[in-house]
């Protein structure tokens, strides 16, 4: 150590003589200043962005914890103007966009745009939004990707160049993220020999638990064409891995390996992303099971209200708006009166039951603690035996209890 600094001293203190004696000029470690450096560089990073019709994909981790999981933008550049898509959504959006020089090029989506700020933008209940990026600095590039690290969150994100061979990208992941958003976690699996359980705490995040002896590993994922990818690589057993395969054949998520199998469930019916009518007032769609139930809740109702806003007999079950859940009606309102969350999930071993929880009231909680007869009814008698097909009943499905059979009803797809 004491023979690098004395070294270092000595070719500094020559350069320092060379450089004050006439006629001797010091030449810049480049050949060209700083300034000039940088601009070219975001000359040619907008260049390359221009430059490829085909577009590009955002392989997208918006919040600094990853908590959203990861998120494909498919964009297009074109005279400082960015056309944006999002896997899931058929809408896209134009906005303008900057390559601007910092310490290096910032790729900024500095134009408002609804789909490229979705993660970024605040509201009134998020001041921070969900604390996302909509400006990256620019790493380094390779003939075929921009890699990027978001100036809020810190992530470190790959800008995807698509060819000409690769337009049906944008549908072959929305046909994975539409068959792997149903599926019901915790799910169980294996690493090697070793029995796992694979759970979900929030989206597009995995934990892989060990039933007993290893530390679990937990990862956030995005979508890719054939399955999922993890923001970083993982250690297994002493070997990286960096993505999952959909096997639709076994319905399994594994390694190419194969040392890492994820077994995939899904309820009979989708309740997650769809809403579904359940319409009491027929006799014909529900059992007499229900009848008591259905009274219960009309008399505390008016009670509480009296003549006005007369509790429906119909209700919601699952997705409608932003909730997931059992939604009430009355008359001369709009939209859901009381929203009750629920929770769908599979059965570990037959395709056909789907047990369906009672969770917290999302709003009316003062209400719901009285008015509740029709949903404990129905979570009370949880799991239901799935009929898709009842020909006494087209379009419509069948839902009984297997704990009571007495208990049964019908609902239709919003």
């Amino acid at each position: 150590m004491k023979i690098y600094k004395f070294t270092q001293i000595a070719s500094l203190a020559a350069v320092a003589l060379l450089s004050g004696c006439g006629g001797l000029e010091t030449e810049d470690l480049f050949d060209k200043p700083s300034s000039i450096r940088l601009e070219e560089n975001r000359n040619e990073i907008q260049s390359a962005l221009e430059a490829n019709e085909e577009g590009w994909v955002l392989q997208y981790f918006p919040h600094p914890d990853r908590i959203y999981g990861g998120v494909n933008y498919f964009l297009t550049f074109k005279d400082g103007k960015v056309t944006a898509a999002l896997e899931g959504d058929a809408q896209n959006e134009t906005s303008a966009y900057q390559v601007l020089t910092r310490s290096g090029s910032v790729l900024s989506f500095s134009q408002y745009n609804s789909l490229l700020h979705q993660y970024a933008s605040p509201s009134e209940s998020k001041p921070e939004g969900d604390k996302g990026d909509f400006e990256f600095l620019v790493l380094r590039q390779n003939q075929d990707t921009i890699f990027l690290k978001g100036l809020r969150t810190g992530n470190y994100l790959n800008l995807i160049k698509l060819k000409k061979e690769s337009p049906s990208l944008k549908s072959r992941i929305e046909v994975i993220l539409n068959k792997l958003r149903e599926v019901d976690f915790p799910s169980a699996g294996k690493i090697g020999e070793s029995p796992i359980v694979a759970s979900s705490s929030s989206p597009k995040n995995l934990t892989l638990t060990y039933e007993q002896g290893k530390s679990p590993i937990s990862f956030s994922y995005i979508y890719t064409a054939e399955g999922i990818q993890f923001y970083e690589p993982i250690l297994v057993d002493g070997k990286e891995y960096s993505h999952l395969i959909l096997d639709e054949s076994s319905n399994t998520l594994k390694s190419e390996d194969g040392h890492i199998v994820i077994k995939l469930k899904v309820a009979p019916i989708n309740f997650k992303t769809q809403g579904w009518v359940l319409d009491l007032s027929e006799e014909s769609n529900r059992s007499n099971a229900f009848v008591g139930a259905i009274d219960a809740d009309g008399l505390i109702h008016k009670i509480i209200f009296g003549d006005k806003y007369a509790l429906q007999k119909y209700y919601v079950l699952g997705k409608l708006g932003q909730n997931v859940g059992f939604h009430t009606f009355a008359e001369d309102i709009q939209g859901p009166f009381a929203v009750n969350g629920l929770n769908f999930s599979a059965d570990d071993n037959d395709p056909n039951l789907i047990h369906i929880g009672k969770g917290d009231a999302i709003n009316f909680d003062t209400y719901l603690r009285y008015v509740n007869s029709v949903l404990n009814k129905i979570t009370n008698n949880s799991p239901y035996i799935v009929e898709q097909n009842d020909p006494a009943k087209p379009g419509m499905v069948k839902l009984t209890s297997q704990k009571d059979p007495s208990v049964w009803f019908y609902i239709s797809s919003l």
